[in-house]
């Protein structure tokens, strides 16, 4: 069970503030190529606009996510469904993927794609590809057992 928070705007959609409160739950489960969890929440949103009249909306929130991650590659992907419970043609469509290649390593590379499609906006899709480099800069520590204190 969780309840969550979120504030948003948007210049491009013309969006002062976007305030979401919500309550819900969810379920993980661990398999051997990686972690798959999925969670549904009811939303409230609250949207002020700078050219109409703010709206209050009720929403579902169903969220898949999934994560990957072997000594070559890695793979991350979650994606937010959320229709509104009025009008089922109000739709947000939200998700990242990340593929990380070499992710056990100090030095990767990341492909990452964001998607944030609101069907009520005159900007309906806002999307984001982006290709980088991430450097870790953290070290284990190996524990010596033969070292005195």
């Amino acid at each position: 069970m969780f309840g969550t928070y979120q504030y948003n705007y948007s210049l491009i959609r013309k969006i002062n503030a976007d305030s979401w409160f919500g309550l819900g739950g969810g379920l993980k489960k661990k398999f051997s190529f990686g972690k798959i969890s999925l969670s549904y929440a009811f939303i409230y949103e609250r949207i002020s606009y700078d050219d109409k009249p703010s709206d209050e909306i009720l929403r579902n929130s169903l969220r898949l996510k999934v994560k990957i991650e072997k000594s070559l590659f890695g793979f991350s992907s979650e994606y937010y469904f959320q229709p509104s419970i009025i009008l089922f043609e109000d739709q947000i469509i939200y998700g990242t993927t990340k593929i990380t290649l070499f992710p056990k390593k100090q030095l990767n590379f990341i492909i990452q794609d964001v998607v944030n499609y609101r069907s009520s906006s005159n900007v309906k899709l806002i999307h984001n590809l982006t290709f980088g480099v991430s450097y870790k800069f953290n070290k284990k520590v190996e524990k010596n057992e033969n070292k005195e204190n």
